[in-house]
């Protein structure tokens, strides 16, 4: 401690953060382990005890990436690796490496060769997520590894349990109104339940949707224009609206847009909730009415 209680007086650009992180394998079952259960030695592409290693990666000219800032370089060649010169033309960085497996890798950054570790880790931007965040929001299928850190997960774990709880409690409010849930099933999957569908069925369909899609079931539901969509949908089940390439117009030929707009979905909608058109907008909910 006293070595970087010194380090800290001399370069005040830079400290080690005290945190930890966990390096995890993203299991994929492709190939060999397309079949293969969580207990095989094969499980998510990767045997048990095998290692992959990661140098400082080379750029396209031959030369290494730098892998770290100035003030990092400073920090350390004043500090823990005193006398080293941290350049990455240096003879240094062709020793170091870093070596992840099958189970979890836990860093600590506090500690001058874990973090050197964690900056190698984090050149490889193709190979290994830098955080569970972008890990979700890319998924790259180059992806090998990703990094989280301390709590990441939980607080992961926590917004997820929350955005189900949101979705089933909209789901509650609806799961009574078959036109709702009929709408929600086109909206979401492109498909026509029967006009014959029990609600049971419908029900079941539905659930799937909050379970499996959540976060895309509460944005529908909870679109302040999810009524006009759902008019849409009914009318256009009974045949009072018709879809033809992707345009929506009536019956009668009126074409649901504004002049000189495509009628897709979104300018449908905007159509009948202008004023301008409710005599339109009423024609189309009392034709849906009397179809039923």
């Amino acid at each position: 401690m006293a070595v970087k209680e010194e380090v800290k007086e001399i370069v005040k650009g830079f400290t080690l953060p005290n945190e930890k992180i966990t390096i995890r394998f993203i299991k994929r079952n492709k190939g060999l382990a397309a079949d293969v259960n969580d207990n095989h030695v094969i499980s998510g592409g990767m045997i048990e005890g095998a290692t992959r290693k990661f140098c400082v990666p080379l750029l396209r000219n031959g030369g290494l990436k730098n892998v770290l800032t100035n003030e990092e370089k400073e920090f350390f060649e004043n500090g823990h690796f005193n006398g080293v010169k941290m350049s990455i033309y240096s003879d240094f960085w062709k020793t170091q490496y870093v070596s992840l497996e099958k189970l979890d890798t836990i860093l600590d950054l506090s500690v001058p060769e874990d973090y050197l570790k964690y900056k190698i880790l984090l050149a490889w931007d193709d190979v290994i997520a830098p955080t569970l965040q972008q890990y979700k929001l890319e998924n790259k299928g180059t992806y090998q590894f990703y990094i989280t850190k301390d709590g990441e997960e939980l607080k992961d774990r926590s917004k997820k349990l929350d955005l189900i709880k949101a979705a089933w409690k909209e789901y509650y409010k609806l799961e009574d109104n078959k036109d709702a849930l009929v709408s929600i099933v086109y909206l979401m999957t492109g498909k026509k339940l029967s006009e014959n569908s029990t609600m049971k069925f419908i029900n079941t369909e539905v659930e799937t949707l909050v379970d499996t899609r959540t976060k895309d079931f509460l944005a529908l539901v909870e679109d302040p224009n999810f009524e006009t969509k759902t008019l849409i949908t009914l009318a256009e089940n009974v045949g009072i609206v018709l879809k033809k390439n992707g345009k929506y117009e009536t019956v009668d030929g009126l074409t649901l847009a504004k002049q000189g707009e495509i009628a897709s979905l979104v300018n449908a909608v905007k159509y009948l909730i202008d004023p301008k058109n409710h005599e339109v907008r009423d024609l189309i909910e009392a034709r849906v009415k009397t179809s039923k």
